[in-house]
């Protein structure tokens, strides 16, 4: 993320270079417009990246780069599990489902243990249960904390294969949700996915929610009806804090 003291309004857009210790600048394709303070950069885990950025103004004018790295980051190798792993399989299977209360949200992050599959902590799936009551009108949230974090949330039924709906973020910063009406008791399956594979590592934290929005009485008609994704803006990556004489930049390296 970074700021702008003076002279917003006459920004066109922002120019980033990076580049690896001792290596050469490359120009990032993306050029965020001048309204932008924020943007996501994915990095490799074990990765050091080191960036430097530039204002273009309203009539093509770019300030110099300045020579050095003005911050750099790490993109650590590996992750610590969130509290719902379980032991093998865990949560990446629907037999380690975790459950989870109606009214009380939950947070899971995008790490899986060693252990598991090719060793590479890649957190694909995350099974959750809850017990659902009929008539119960509930809405489903999928929220990431960190951005960067955005998960696919599907509903199944008691047997944990029909699909029911789903609530799908259109980015990886995306918020969704989903309402549903419960038709019979039991106990209900979530599947959680990473909206965009390249998601991985310990901050890259989401929130679910299941919220009692009303109850309906047995025998009223039941529907579900997914909600439009509200986008977050926003940026994960890259942070640094930097004084001049029209501007001040705000940022730090955040890595995964």
């Amino acid at each position: 993320t970074w700021e702008v003291d003076q002279g917003a309004d006459g920004i066109n857009h922002f120019e980033i270079q990076t580049s690896e210790p001792g290596g050469d600048w490359v120009d990032l394709a993306e050029k965020p417009d001048g309204s932008a303070r924020q943007m996501v950069y994915w990095g490799t885990p074990g990765q050091t990246v080191q960036f430097r950025m530039r204002a273009v103004d309203n009539v093509g004018n770019a300030e110099e780069y300045i020579s050095v790295a003005e911050t750099s980051t790490l993109f650590v190798g590996s992750c610590i599990v969130d509290a719902y792993e379980g032991s093998d399989p865990g949560n990446d299977d629907i037999s380690g489902a975790s459950l989870m209360e109606v009214g009380t949200p939950v947070l899971h992050n995008w790490c899986a243990p060693v252990t598991r599959g090719d060793g590479s902590q890649k957190d694909n799936v995350d099974w959750i249960s809850f017990v659902g009551t009929t008539g119960d009108q509930l809405r489903f949230s999928t929220t990431p904390i960190n951005l960067g974090s955005a998960a696919l949330l599907t509903l199944y039924d008691t047997d944990g294969a029909t699909f029911i709906g789903e609530a799908r973020p259109l980015s990886s910063d995306g918020s969704a949700s989903l309402d549903w009406t419960v038709p019979v008791d039991g106990t209900y399956f979530i599947r959680m996915e990473r909206i965009d594979n390249r998601i991985h590592g310990t901050d890259t934290i989401y929130q679910v929610g299941i919220e009692l929005k009303s109850k309906v009485q047995p025998g009223t008609l039941i529907c579900g009806a997914a909600a439009l994704p509200a986008l977050l803006a926003g940026g994960y990556a890259v942070n640094k804090q930097m004084k001049k004489t029209k501007k001040r930049y705000h940022r730090e390296a955040l890595g995964r």
